[in-house]
């Protein structure tokens, strides 16, 4: 018999992936107004200071890996398939929620 399988979304509020990102996601939480100069700078600074990369994509992308190994490990009747929907970075919630199981973007 098929496992009946089970989509999981994992929202939280996100974060660029690169520094080419940055002004893209800046301008997001910020309503589509770009942000001035000098903010935009402060944000990349901070990003620098804690290595140039983003620890919490990496951090939030390994739970949503490990939601979906506990859960299908502690469930032999599903098959658990997780996904990841953020606020203000791709892949949006909006665009994960309207997409069908297998979406990967």
């Amino acid at each position: 018999m098929a496992k009946q399988k089970v989509g999981v979304l994992v929202m939280s509020y996100g974060t660029p992936e690169s520094m080419e990102q940055v002004i893209d996601y800046y301008t997001h939480i910020r309503r589509g107004r770009p942000p001035e100069p000098e903010q935009l700078q402060d944000l990349i600074d901070r990003y620098e200071a804690i290595g140039g990369f983003f620890p919490l994509r990496e951090n939030t992308n390994r739970q949503v890996e490990r939601l979906e190994s506990v859960l299908n490990e502690q469930d032999d009747t599903r098959q658990y398939v997780c996904y990841q929907g953020l606020k203000h970075a791709s892949p949006f919630v909006g665009k994960r929620l309207a997409s069908p199981v297998g979406y990967s973007a």
